[in-house]
């Protein structure tokens, strides 16, 4: 009975530890949103202006000539928005492009809007081509990254008067986020914490990111400069939540309406994309193809920064002659 009881009290005085432990995570954290989220969207924002879409603002870069083409470059799940693209933007300027890159409300320096719905795939994709019609952008290269592919995709089936050609660098196009990291949003306080902690600018926030690269340096310090500045606006952290809730939910556009060619670029070692939902669009976009980059994973577009920019310079320059 003495060594059930010393075992029992030892399973007790873990559970105590680990509930300490987690008590006192989710009060860092939420103690860390409430007071580094104090500032506005033009805070540490040194580039780009912002343009006024449902009278909310949203905030672009551009490079190059107004007579070039156009390149649009839409990122994808990440606080740092355009940020994440590197130096992609300039380097395909000076190749002869003008290019847009945008950061999608909730992220970036973009507008934080109070309203969960307004993170829907349909919702990006409709501010997208407002964006994109305020300009005067049509039949443009459009670029995604990550579930910015989701967003190019659904333009295209939506508007595909803005899209003369697609570029999807390593598409996520179903929910990268497991059903636990689900449940824990529907925790008050917790929520709050563990967004933070793992993605917006916690301390698991680098780790995470940078488990899916071959190259831990491919995200360098000047867009960690970036995700610090962006963590610091007022409703970072809550926007996040809201995307993660409706990126859940997102259903696969109808792809097999795009006439648009489009090319699929993948790391080979990237850990986030299943080969599965590779060759489902494939099989849907009837004018796509498919090119594997080796030693590079989730952001080929920085770890293999030239063969990514020849790629779509290629892309671009093949489809629109």
């Amino acid at each position: 009975m003495s060594f059930l009881r010393s075992i029992a009290n030892s399973l007790l005085a873990i559970i105590l530890f680990c509930l300490i432990i987690l008590v006192l995570l989710v009060g860092y954290g939420a103690f860390m949103v409430r007071v580094s989220e104090q500032n506005g969207l033009d805070y540490g924002a040194q580039e780009g202006v912002w343009v006024w879409i449902d009278e909310h603002p949203i905030h672009t870069q551009t490079w190059g000539s107004d007579e070039a083409p156009w390149i649009v470059l839409v990122h994808g799940l990440d606080p740092a928005g355009s940020a994440s693209w590197g130096t992609l933007g300039k380097d395909l300027s000076k190749q002869g492009y003008h290019v847009l890159a945008v950061d999608l409300e909730g992220m970036g320096h973009s507008y934080r809007n109070p309203d969960p719905a307004a993170y829907d795939l349909d919702s990006q994709a409709n501010r997208l081509a407002q964006l994109l019609n305020e300009k005067r952008i049509k039949e443009a290269t459009i670029v995604g990254h990550d579930w910015g592919c989701a967003v190019a995709l659904q333009l295209a089936v939506d508007q595909p008067q803005f899209v003369g050609q697609l570029v999807l660098v390593s598409p996520v196009v179903e929910s990268p986020f497991e059903e636990w990291q689900m449940r824990i949003l529907d925790v008050p306080w917790l929520d709050q914490a563990y967004a933070w902690t793992a993605h917006t600018g916690g301390p698991v926030a680098r780790i995470l990111r940078q488990s899916s690269l071959t190259k831990l340096n491919a995200l360098d310090s000047d867009y960690w400069a970036a995700l610090r500045k962006v963590s610091r606006i007022e409703a970072t952290t809550q926007s996040w939540i809201y995307l993660m809730s409706r990126v859940d939910t997102a259903q696969l556009p109808q792809v097999s309406q795009i006439e648009s060619p489009t090319l699929i670029l993948r790391g080979a070692k990237d850990p986030l994309i299943s080969e599965g939902s590779i060759k489902t669009l494939l099989i849907l976009i009837d004018q796509s193809e498919e090119e594997v980059l080796d030693e590079s994973g989730h952001y080929p577009h920085l770890e293999q920064r030239i063969r990514v920019l020849s790629e779509i310079a290629s892309q671009a320059s093949a489809n629109s002659d």
